[in-house]
């Protein structure tokens, strides 16, 4: 996890980012066996926007999450949220990688 500036301004006001990239031919199960994943939390962006400290580590909890292979979840109450501001990781989050990597 990286915590620095969006120095490119390419990705607007997006506070954190996950970039992944799996073993085409290589699965464990029904999961893609992950190549490489980097997570970025924009610090400039966050405080820009009044994020505190709570709420960027949730931002990073969030990124961890999807370089652990979960997606946006639909529930306001999932730190999966697309748009989740300050939510903690939730029971659904832990079912979700629980089914995904014991299930």
């Amino acid at each position: 996890m990286s915590v620095k500036n969006d120095t490119t301004k390419q990705y607007g006001n997006v506070i954190g980012l996950t970039f992944t990239s799996y073993h085409a031919n290589q699965s464990l199960g029904s999961l893609h066996v992950l190549a490489n994943a980097r997570s970025y939390v924009y610090k400039n962006v966050a405080r820009a926007m009044r994020y505190s400290q709570l709420e960027r580590e949730r931002v990073a909890e969030h990124e961890l999450g999807h370089a652990l292979g979960l997606g946006h979840a639909a529930s306001k109450r999932s730190v999966m949220y697309y748009a989740s501001r300050g939510i903690a990781i939730s029971s659904g989050d832990v079912k979700g990688l629980r089914q995904a990597y014991f299930e």
